[in-house]
């Protein structure tokens, strides 16, 4: 019995240092973003899906930044769109995008999977970034 709450201990901090690590990772490079999205518009043709997606990012850190360009993860695949955002301190900012992905992977966010985007950003002190999120669905997120 007290290996086992020995055991379920060390699991706990083992895991919260590995939680510690990511947020001191991303408090580092100066980025941190986090987003939401809602399917504006689809058509389904086939094994496609051709989506028009309003994309909220939201600048959690205390630096400007500037997106230039956001990636929609497609299974192994990116498609990539260059944008132009600029988001200032714990600011928010939308964008309205199309993009052609598979079916299965429209599927997925049906089910409540939420898309994963790439999203590279220029710091103000010139340095960039990516970083992958998985976006949450606003406004019933799928249609």
């Amino acid at each position: 019995m007290d290996r086992r709450i020995v055991r379920a201990s060390s699991c706990l901090c083992l895991g919260l240092l590995v939680l510690l690590a990511s947020v001191a990772g991303a408090s580092q490079n100066g980025v941190s973003l986090s987003g939401s999205y809602h399917v504006v518009q689809k058509q389904i043709t086939g094994s496609r899906v051709k989506v028009t997606l309003h994309v909220q990012l939201t600048n959690l850190g205390s630096d400007a930044l500037t997106i230039r360009q956001l990636s929609l993860k497609d299974g192994l695949t990116q498609i990539q769109k260059q944008v132009l955002m600029n988001l200032g301190p714990r600011a928010m900012q939308g964008s309205t995008q199309s993009f052609n992905i598979s079916r299965r992977e429209y599927e997925n966010w049906r089910r409540g999977v939420g898309p994963v985007v790439q999203i590279t950003t220029q710091t103000e002190n010139g340095s960039s970034v990516s970083q992958a999120i998985r976006l949450d669905g606003f406004g019933g997120g799928v249609k």
